[in-house]
């Protein structure tokens, strides 16, 4: 019974987001024409009010992940309809995107983060999970698939004993 480890020891923690790490994310390079959504403020003067804007948003983002709630308001989008092909008035020739705030992308960057170094520590994916995960790709699935069929074939074609 001593070798069992604590169920708490694998439970999801998120370490607190620091003001240095907000403002990397504000200083990243993006386009300061972007369009933006709703409750958010243009790109170029978030980036100019980096270190003062920069303490309130660690404050806020780490008080939503200790409490769980998240502002409704960040929840909204824009969603503007764009034209792929063909009639115009036909709807569903149109493709919708929605454009979120500057604070929700950031915040969501952050948690991405945070929920991505979690799974890797705790290795928590399967070792054959090939989508979505860095450095890896299809080729990789294929190529693991290869080696089996090539033992097989190697096996069945040279009558060799395993």
């Amino acid at each position: 019974m001593t070798n069992v480890k604590p169920l708490h020891s694998r439970s999801f923690f998120c370490k607190p987001v620091t003001v240095f790490e907000i403002e990397n994310k504000i200083s990243l390079p993006s386009p300061n024409n972007k369009t933006y959504g709703l409750y958010s403020c243009p790109i170029r003067a978030l980036k100019c009010a980096k270190s003062i804007v920069s303490l309130p948003l660690a404050e806020i983002i780490n008080m939503s992940i200790l409490t769980g709630i998240y502002s409704s308001k960040l929840k909204l989008s824009k969603v503007i309809p764009i034209f792929k092909c063909y009639d115009e008035t036909d709807p569903s020739n149109y493709r919708l995107i929605s454009l979120l705030s500057i604070f929700n992308q950031n915040f969501e960057k952050l948690m991405y983060n945070c929920l991505k170094s979690f799974i890797e520590e705790n290795e928590l994916l399967y070792e054959a999970q090939y989508g979505f995960r860095e450095k890896s790709s299809t080729k990789h699935s294929l190529h693991a698939l290869q080696i089996p069929s090539r033992r097989f074939w190697i096996r069945k074609c040279f009558h060799v004993e395993s």
